[in-house]
């Protein structure tokens, strides 16, 4: 991404074309959910930097809806499921009349949002490639790095696809989980289904420790339960995400409760921008503080 003096992303974006695009449209670095490395014209040689996106906590299981199917590009194709509202692969579009689809990019190696990824094809008269098109490598986008760059790991990879996915839970006897991703096909018309990523497929996944209350979790040993199948020894459960608040503030706890019972971390307040969170004044929270305990609240959250 090549960034101009005349920058305006409100309202028309000024900004110069900033990359390669597989279709006729400008490009401009305003419509971009993230970019990779800046360069900044500078005399008398430019300025590179790259970017490093804020600290985030990321959920390994998505809310209902949220799981999309990405598919890598080229011959040997897999497919793993990811957060369409995370900027983590890249934009392929087809058109019914063709049997291939192609990479729709800004800049090489960008990645985007499901809805960027669908709003670019319609843009284009197109629509998003199922799991199951066939998508030719695109130099400008960097898609081909992955077969002919210079480190097998390089390139654009995984590219957005309109198909749905769940993602399940694999249980060892022991507790451990390992995600179980399972790519929905609207229509394959005929074509080869192909394979899911190993290290999230039935058997060949990572495994890693839990929380589990009371130390409790479904067992092959048991027959698992009514919501999961046994696998060999393993249990296979679908998953659902419950998100609620564990203090309501309608009571005083204690540093102690805190530790037991909130179990995901999050980034130190202080490292973000002023004004992004602000130290709670309300009476619950001054009441906290004698516990030790500074609540920060998010600035203008919706």
């Amino acid at each position: 991404v090549i960034l101009t003096e005349n920058v305006n992303c409100f309202g028309t974006c000024e900004a110069g074309v900033s990359g390669p695009r597989s279709t006729t449209a400008s490009g401009c670095e305003c419509s971009i959910d993230e970019p990779r490395v800046v360069r900044i014209e500078t005399t008398p040689h430019p300025t590179y930097y790259e970017y490093v996106p804020g600290p985030c906590i990321q959920m390994v299981f998505q809310e209902d809806g949220y799981a999309k199917t990405v598919s890598m590009i080229g011959n040997d194709v897999d497919t793993m499921c990811a957060d369409a509202r995370l900027a983590v692969a890249g934009t392929n579009c087809c058109e019914d009349r063709y049997t291939y689809g192609w990479s729709n990019c800004i800049f090489r190696g960008e990645r985007v949002t499901y809805e960027t990824a669908k709003m670019r094809c319609e843009e284009e008269g197109q629509r998003l490639c199922t799991a199951w098109d066939y998508v030719r490598v695109n130099n400008d986008c960097g898609t081909d790095s992955q077969n002919w760059g210079d480190h097998p790991a390089s390139g654009l990879k995984f590219a957005w696809s309109d198909n749905s996915c769940t993602v399940q839970a694999q249980i060892d006897l022991k507790g451990n989980v390992a995600l179980i991703h399972t790519p929905i096909a609207t229509s394959t018309d005929g074509k080869t289904q192909h394979s899911v990523r190993k290290r999230v497929a039935l058997g060949s996944g990572t495994f890693f420790a839990v929380l589990w209350d009371n130390n409790n979790w479904p067992k092959s040993s048991e027959n698992c339960d009514e919501s999961c199948l046994v696998h060999e020894s393993t249990c296979v459960c679908e998953t659902v995400v419950v998100t609620e608040a564990v203090f309501d503030g309608s009571e005083v706890f204690s540093a102690e409760d805190m530790l037991n019972q909130l179990h995901i971390g999050a980034p130190d307040p202080g490292i973000f921008d002023d004004g992004t969170y602000d130290v709670c004044a309300l009476l619950v929270c001054d009441r906290l503080k004698d516990q030790g305990i500074i609540v920060h609240l998010r600035t203008n959250w919706p």
